[in-house]
């Protein structure tokens, strides 16, 4: 059946990026950046993505860190699968921000 190879070929990703950077602002700071860039599916008719998340930790004393985060910054959400011919559910991403609090003792 050639439909069925097409739509399996065009249905993952021709191009994925990602770049990382961890910075050590000071002794107590750090901040992480990840972008991501996704080619678009051909044959899901989706269109291609890029992603942005920043992470800011802040150490104030050993064992203790106070995180904020966002994801998905860029827009404010975007699908990643319409496949419905197989098991794998359709997703859409949205805009996420967060705090945490991690304390090892």
């Amino acid at each position: 059946d050639v439909t069925t190879v097409s739509n399996v070929e065009d249905s993952s990703p021709r191009h994925q990026i990602q770049l990382r950077s961890a910075f050590n602002v000071s002794r107590m700071i750090t901040w992480n950046v990840a972008a991501y860039f996704v080619s678009g599916l051909p044959a899901q008719a989706l269109p291609s993505y890029t992603r942005l998340d920043v992470q800011l930790n802040v150490q104030p004393m050993d064992g203790l860190t106070v995180s904020l985060a966002g994801q998905n910054l860029l827009h404010d959400r975007h699908t990643e699968s319409l496949d419905i011919g197989t098991s794998v559910n359709s997703s859409q991403v949205q805009r996420i921000a967060y705090a945490m609090v991690s304390w090892k003792f």
